[in-house]
């Protein structure tokens, strides 16, 4: 995950995101991939209702690695 950060943060990404089941989904990997996710940092974004039964509801998950450069910035370094 460090290294994901790294490499994004040098090509100027500012979050990391994905998609993944809810938590109303009770199946394991993606209990254990909400949790590694929580646990490096990522907040629930947005959740979205489907009309799948297997998969009743999905979440966006974000991670901030950097903030922007402010206007008039862009050509300093990023943090």
């Amino acid at each position: 995950m460090k290294r994901a950060e790294q490499l994004a943060g040098e090509m100027g990404v500012t979050q990391l995101a994905t998609y993944t089941l809810g938590d109303r989904v009770a199946y394991e990997p993606y209990e254990r991939t909400r949790r590694f996710s929580f646990g490096n940092g990522f907040r629930i974004y947005q959740r979205s209702q489907t009309d799948n039964p297997g998969c009743p509801d999905e979440i966006l998950i974000v991670k901030e690695i950097a903030q922007p450069p402010a206007a008039g910035d862009a050509n300093k370094p990023r943090a």
